[in-house]
């Protein structure tokens, strides 16, 4: 009798703790509910400070809740597409405000990939260095101007991306800055890239075909197995650039710094590459 006490004891016991977690956790998870509806009603705030709490809020909410994330990361997204859309709105060069940038950087630090939907939204003039925005949506958007140096875009969809623009503000470097940005794997297919600094910057295995590379800076780049097929890159500097195993079919060269010939003695081919590595 004695031995059976004890053993019901234990299992009364062990389902005693199992209740007081569940408990535990549901408290918890109520907390998290109520910071969240807290965090949207002051990111819905006409409010200026009261928004950027209501940002910042959310962020913390997103690192320390994993659950979340992909419904902060969501909403963040949805607001910038909202705020910038490109459709039936002028796209100027007045810089990105505030709260958009405020938005952007909190995306970058939460690295949720291809779940950062920014497709066809105005982002000129973006100043964000150092971003991490690995396989993030940019499908038709307007960078013009845009700083990115030592971005990682790895992966990123990009097609149609828009970086560049006949004339810029007289106090900005003409053309995109992307200098030493990893880009390996991106979609940058259709892209405009005129006069864009893409100085070492890491192009491995990127898709480039039909991009306006003109004027543009890729001194030291990685375009190792990168398809350059039907890219313009009339005046474009590739000194040092590793063109091994990129297709160049239909690819329009600088003739002064570097002719077909040249790019195939660099190990170049006229055929398209393989397939490129899924890196989202």
């Amino acid at each position: 009798m004695t031995a059976l006490t004890a053993a019901g004891a234990l299992v009364f016991t062990g389902l005693s703790l199992g209740e007081t977690r569940r408990q535990v956790e549901i408290a918890e998870r109520g907390q998290v509910t109520d910071r969240f509806n807290r965090a949207i009603d002051h990111f819905a705030s006409t409010d200026e400070l009261v928004k950027l709490g209501g940002i910042h809020e959310l962020d913390s909410i997103a690192r320390e809740s994993p659950r979340d994330r992909a419904a902060v990361t969501a909403i963040l997204a949805a607001s910038v597409r909202k705020h910038r859309a490109l459709v039936g709105k002028p796209c100027g060069y007045d810089g990105i405000d505030t709260e958009t940038h405020t938005v952007l950087t909190v995306l970058s630090g939460l690295e949720a990939g291809r779940a950062v939907d920014l497709r066809h939204t105005c982002l000129n003039l973006l100043l964000l260095p150092g971003a991490r925005f690995r396989c993030v949506q940019l499908q038709g958007s307007a960078l013009r101007g845009a700083t990115l140096i030592d971005a990682d875009l790895t992966g990123a969809y990009l097609v149609g991306a828009n970086f560049s623009e006949p004339t810029l503000p007289s106090d900005h470097p003409q053309g995109a800055v992307l200098s030493r940005a990893r880009l390996a794997g991106a979609q940058l297919n259709r892209a405009r890239l005129a006069h864009a600094h893409l100085d070492k910057a890491d192009l491995t295995q990127a898709n480039l075909s039909g991009a306006v590379l003109t004027g543009a800076n890729l001194s030291g780049a990685t375009l190792h197995g990168a398809d350059l097929s039907g890219a313009n890159l009339t005046g474009a500097v590739l000194s040092g650039a590793d063109l091994s195993g990129a297709s160049i079919t239909g690819t329009v060269f600088p003739a002064a710094d570097l002719t077909r010939d040249d790019a195939i003695r660099a190990g170049a081919v006229e055929s398209p590459p393989g397939k490129p590595a899924d890196r989202c």
